[in-house]
């Protein structure tokens, strides 16, 4: 049984992406009979032996990384270091490298996967790697670009030294591969996000509100990468009646842009994925949020694809088009029967996904 360790920052409870993708690969992994470990800043308060894989806590962080329940040590001083340091050598993330290094000797792993973002993750193993042998399989998974124009200058001499050293990178959509050094293509792997879909589904039909129209958003805002300011202008000129269900940390972005419908905005509490998706299907509809790039997609259509009710996609710029989408689902959403979106989720298969990736890189 081959044995292999995956470093990320965070895995369960947080629910962001990475944490999303960390658990599917391992929980997946695992199910083909490899030997799975995962190394992260852990929650000390939750059960991970509920699971397959073998968590191990890379330690405390002094510097005020978030650990996986969302706390950090000396928050206020942390965060004042990382606004003058974070441009200068990655802080608070830098101090991966330091907790990553001994677990990466500590014994003999056969394959190793680095969950970035931050990239520091990747930046620990290189930094192994430079004073020790290479005695294993290393993948690096990218869910984002490296944010070069936030980053330190020479960091590029180090981006440029991580793409020769890794064996291969893997990345969730087709489309990012533009926002990477070209001559490196042929070491890319697409590996889109996975889930048990089987785990995840909702059971039974959806609970729709007969009284008033309810669509739904989960996600946080990155105005420059997303900005639904357009829509939401609009969608608060509307004398119509609706409930705005929000799961999000841009809670202040919403009330700014929505002056005239804050009784119409619901803020709920983050909850678990499997939660999430039983509540989103609940919605009449819920609302994406396009990026203005084409690098990047957002991973929360894996849950509304779930969720089995219609998506409206919205692009920044707010087309005629998306006006009339949106009004059409207003009036004619409670009518729509639940989707099972099996030909788009069938992408998104976990157990396809790793029967694929061993296929390819093992």
């Amino acid at each position: 049984m081959r044995k292999v360790l995956i470093i990320a920052e965070r895995v369960y409870p947080d629910t962001g992406p990475r944490s999303h993708r960390v658990m599917s690969l391992a929980e997946g992994l695992t199910r083909f009979d490899f030997d799975v470990t995962v190394a992260a800043y852990l929650d000390p308060s939750y059960n991970y032996t509920i699971y397959s894989s073998k968590f191990i806590n890379l330690g405390t962080s002094l510097f005020g990384i978030k650990r996986s329940d969302g706390r950090r040590l000396f928050k206020k001083f942390n965060l004042t270091l990382s606004k003058l340091l974070s441009r200068i050598i990655e802080y608070p993330n830098i101090e991966i490298l330091r907790h990553a290094y001994p677990l990466l000797g500590e014994q003999k792993w056969d394959i190793l996967i680095s969950v970035a973002r931050p990239y520091t993750v990747h930046w620990a193993v290189l930094y192994y790697l430079r004073q020790n042998d290479k005695s294993f399989i290393w993948l690096s998974d990218c869910g984002d670009p490296y944010p070069s124009s936030t980053s330190p200058w020479y960091l590029k001499y180090i981006l440029e030294i991580w793409y020769k050293t890794t064996d291969k990178i893997l990345v969730p959509t087709a489309n990012s591969l533009a926002a990477y050094n070209e001559d490196f293509h042929n070491k890319f792997c697409l590996v889109p996000q996975g889930v048990n879909i089987a785990d995840l589904r909702p059971l039974g039909p959806c609970e729709l509100s007969a009284k008033i129209v309810r669509f739904g958003y989960c996600g946080t805002i990155y105005e420059d990468i997303r900005n639904p300011e357009n829509f939401l202008s609009f969608v608060d000129n509307l004398d119509l009646e609706y409930e705005f269900h929000l799961w999000t940390k841009s809670q202040n972005y919403f009330i700014q842009v929505l002056p005239n419908s804050r009784s119409k905005i619901v803020f709920n509490p983050i909850v678990s994925r499997k939660e999430l998706i039983e509540k989103l299907s609940n919605m009449h509809f819920n609302l994406n949020f396009e990026n203005n790039n084409v690098v990047q997609t957002p991973s929360k259509l894996i849950d509304y694809y779930l969720s089995g009710r219609p998506i409206l996609n919205v692009k920044s710029s707010l087309s005629d088009s998306d006006k009339k989408n949106f009004l059409k689902l207003y009036y004619e959403s409670s009518s729509i029967e639940k989707n099972l979106f099996e030909n788009e989720l069938l992408q998104f298969d976990i157990d396809k996904i790793i029967k694929d990736l061993c296929q390819r890189v093992f």
